[in-house]
């Protein structure tokens, strides 16, 4: 082999190693400048999210500090009315989100009602109404029987002329002794039931009879969570208070 030729090869091997290297080199910095922009995206993404929880944070803390004060200002608005014929507690809550410089942006009012009917004999009531039951009322009944019915309460007696009758059919129909039961009542209509259940108990502003036959008493009001506080204390003296997954599921 001719000495041109030979020199013509390695020529041609040097470029090409030569082009080869920087091919490889210029592949480098195309990587090596993509790992740093997908690591200042990555950084500037972190920040974002950083800066957003603290803003949401920030703006929670806000609203809630805002929120307790409206209603602090709010409670000195509430009213309460008592009925003088069938001893309806009706208490209305005036709610109000306003500025510092008084604009007031949103505002509702919340009225609750707490129906005590033992508060007057029964002959008054059926003397000044004779229907006993208004339609408004009805209305009241079926929205509570069908939010008992959606937690699965199996029997929603409402309305009850004398509730030992229905105390006696419960116990016939489910094969339970008195000691077996708890019954809780607030007034008089129901310290039949009560003196003959095993476990009475009853609301914080419950009648002073029903308070004195009751062995727990609640310290909540009549429908302000009294029912699920007994429930509370039954599964805890009963170690099944949170002692599984179905716990934590509505």
């Amino acid at each position: 082999m001719k000495k041109s030729t030979i020199w013509i090869i390695a020529t041609i091997m040097g470029l090409s190693f030569l082009g080869l290297l920087f091919l490889q080199i210029s592949y480098m910095e195309q990587m090596a400048k993509m790992k740093k922009e997908q690591f200042d995206e990555s950084v500037n993404r972190s920040l974002y999210q950083a800066s957003r929880n603290l803003e949401m944070n920030e703006t929670l803390r806000y609203l809630e500090k805002d929120v307790k004060e409206t209603e602090r200002r709010a409670f000195q608005q509430d009213s309460t009315m008592v009925d003088g014929l069938d001893g309806t507690i009706k208490q209305s809550h005036q709610f109000a989100v306003a500025a510092d410089d008084g604009t007031v942006y949103s505002s509702f009012e919340l009225k609750t009602f707490a129906i005590k009917p033992g508060n007057v004999p029964k002959a008054m009531i059926l003397r000044t109404d004779k229907s006993s039951i208004s339609e408004a009322s009805k209305s009241l009944q079926e929205i509570v029987r069908n939010r008992y019915v959606k937690l699965g309460c199996q029997d929603v007696h409402i309305a009850v002329s004398r509730k030992i009758d229905v105390y006696e059919e419960l116990l016939k129909k489910y094969s339970l002794k008195d000691e077996d039961v708890i019954v809780m009542g607030d007034d008089i209509p129901d310290y039949e039931m009560m003196k003959r259940c095993g476990c009475p108990c009853c609301p914080r502003d419950a009648s002073p009879e029903i308070r004195d036959i009751s062995v727990y008493i609640s310290h909540k009001d009549g429908g302000m969570g009294c029912a699920r506080d007994v429930v509370e204390q039954v599964l805890k003296a009963q170690g099944l208070w949170m002692h599984d997954n179905m716990s934590f599921v509505w």
